[in-house]
């Protein structure tokens, strides 16, 4: 892509490196193939720790029994490399099922979801798991807790790993993410309530919070509810993004909740949006979602739309006019620089990956990448995707994807792109 430089082109030194370039300082040129059998990895999510070290939560599949499902962390050194420290040449595998009961009938299987670094260091881990101990085809929502080096932290929970629960039913959390306080904020749903938990340092519940640390909304129009994603706000507030869903039919949904974990009345109606662009393009559900500088929201909605939201849930009509764009590719994220520019990492149909720019107004920004957006669709001559990406302070963005097609083993790997324009 014009003015974007690939793997295989290397700026020279003293040259200014525009918005949207790969940084020539990470990996070969930008990128780093993650080495090792990573064709049984699949990613769920990835997070920086405070020594800007890469860490992923990953589903690995155990194609030897039955495709048994296990959650695996990988981390990586800033530059990209594996951090030989962790785990097994930067690896660490955990079959999370087997360990809350035996598995002898049929796999027990892990769905891994989200991923924290934690203030002290230590990984909390997001997802469910199936075992004999459920019922067929039923779930437990999990969170695991690992120590920096990659053991189980046996102090947590039974053997590193917790079942919460919210009346008795089991809680199924998702996205996790610090507040300024340090506490950790969960997205879930107990299939009959939106959820968001807080729990303090000690990954005990907050009593201060909703009902012993968990928030709940009721279900709307008798549909499943779940939230999967959330933001804290400046001001104590905390925004959740999910959906109410029933039979491949999801309506987004974006709700706000004081910081006592009541919803509040002063956004949209009764707490909940109730502004959605108009057509069939929103269905779907509501998230990834982030906030913005001014108090504002912008959030990814149904199939591929792009909105931003004022303080007090409406649409907001000084982005692109409506309030949103609709997107000619596959979002996966969404992050607000702190100048306002919005950045939508994704996936062309059918033309790899692609983070687009936006400027505050809505319009394309033509000072990132080529008119806007950046491409990269092939690596060592195989077809290459984002799966999902995280903020590398103010200036950068560190994108995990894969690289392969149906007759190739897939290989993860990881990007670095700079977000601002960048003197090398």
């Amino acid at each position: 892509m014009k003015g974007t430089p690939t793997p295989a082109e290397t700026p020279s030194p003293g040259t200014e490196l525009p918005p949207g370039s790969l940084d020539p300082d990470f990996g070969s040129d930008g990128v780093a193939f993650v080495d090792g059998p990573t064709s049984l990895f699949v990613v769920a999510d990835v997070t920086l720790d405070a020594e800007r070290r890469i860490v992923a939560l990953l589903e690995s599949i155990d194609f030897e029994r039955e495709n048994q499902r296990r959650f695996a962390l990988l981390r990586l050194e800033p530059d990209g490399s594996p951090d030989l420290s962790f785990g097994d040449s930067g690896v660490v595998e955990t079959a999370v099922a087997s360990a809350l009961g035996p598995c002898v009938e049929r796999p027990c299987d892990d769905f891994p979801v989200g991923v924290l670094v934690l203030p002290d260091g230590r990984i909390l881990a997001s997802g469910s798991v199936d075992s004999l101990a459920l019922a067929p085809d039923e779930r437990q929502g999990v969170l695991v807790v690992y120590r920096s080096d990659g053991a189980l932290d046996l102090d947590a929970g039974e053997r590193g790993i917790r079942t919460p629960t919210f009346r008795k039913a089991p809680l199924f959390l998702g996205r996790l993410v610090l507040d300024g306080a340090g506490r950790v904020l969960a997205a879930g749903s107990s299939l009959t309530d939106f959820v968001v938990a807080r729990f303090l340092g000690d990954l005990s519940p907050d009593p201060s919070f909703g009902s012993r640390g968990i928030a709940f909304a009721p279900p709307r129009a008798d549909l499943v509810p779940g939230f999967g994603d959330v933001v804290p706000r400046g001001d104590g507030t905390i925004a959740a993004a999910g959906g109410s869903s029933t039979f491949g039919y999801a309506r987004p949904e974006i709700a706000r909740f004081d910081a006592g974990g009541m919803l509040d009345p002063s956004f949209g109606e009764g707490g909940f949006v109730e502004d959605l662009p108009p057509g069939p393009g929103v269905e779907g559900g509501a998230g990834p979602i982030a906030g913005d500088a001014r108090g504002g929201l912008v959030a990814i909605l149904g199939d591929g739309i792009l909105a931003r939201y004022t303080p007090d849930g409406l649409l907001d009509g000084t982005f692109a006019g409506t309030g949103f764009v609709t997107l000619d590719f596959d979002a996966r994220n969404v992050f607000v620089q702190p100048e306002g520019r919005v950045l939508v990492l994704g996936n062309g149909r059918g033309s790899g990956g692609i983070i687009a720019a936006y400027a505050p107004s809505g319009e394309p920004d033509p000072t990132f990448g080529d008119s806007g957006r950046v491409a990269l669709s092939v690596l060592e001559g195989q077809p290459a995707g984002f799966v999902d990406a995280v903020s590398d302070g103010p200036n950068a963005l560190v994108v995990i994807g894969s690289a392969g097609d149906v007759l190739a083993p897939n290989r993860l790997f990881v990007a670095r792109y700079l977000t601002e324009a960048t003197a090398r």
